[in-house]
């Protein structure tokens, strides 16, 4: 959840295809680990989501810093030591000097939230057709 998609694909226009059977032009998706829901809309064509769609907006979402008041609304000092560990964790794999900084300095982000739990497994329906469980 720290790289681009776009490099996931061998099958040529697998990332244009619709994300779900039949086609969705709006879907929620929550996880257990984390508090905000991830809306999707139907950028790449404007009519329905595409795998484009979903992995983009998890991908942007997860980037988004957090403020201060989120982490301190954690439910303990465990969780808060272990979203900081997946932070340090996180800007600690980049090789490059000057972004390994950057990364430091902008603090801790939504994907902290996961607390090392990184690799994407799928989604699974929720509650009613628009939303959509993320299992990682």
């Amino acid at each position: 959840i720290s790289t681009s998609y776009a490099s996931l694909s061998s099958r040529s226009g697998l990332l244009s295809e619709p994300a779900i059977s039949p086609p969705l032009s709006r879907m929620t998706i929550t996880s257990p680990h984390l508090a905000w829901p991830i809306q999707v809309e139907p950028k790449l064509n404007g009519a329905y989501i595409t795998v484009s769609d979903v992995l983009g907006a998890i991908y942007h979402s997860l980037r988004q810093n957090i403020r201060p008041a989120e982490f301190h609304s954690l439910p303990g000092k465990n969780d808060m030591q272990r979203v900081t560990a997946a932070y340090q964790a996180r800007y600690r794999r980049i090789p490059n000097r000057t972004s390994y900084e950057e990364e430091k300095k902008a603090g801790v982000k939504r994907v902290d939230f996961l607390k090392g739990k990184i690799i994407f497994a799928g989604l699974s329906c929720g509650s009613s057709v628009h939303s959509w469980i993320m299992t990682v």
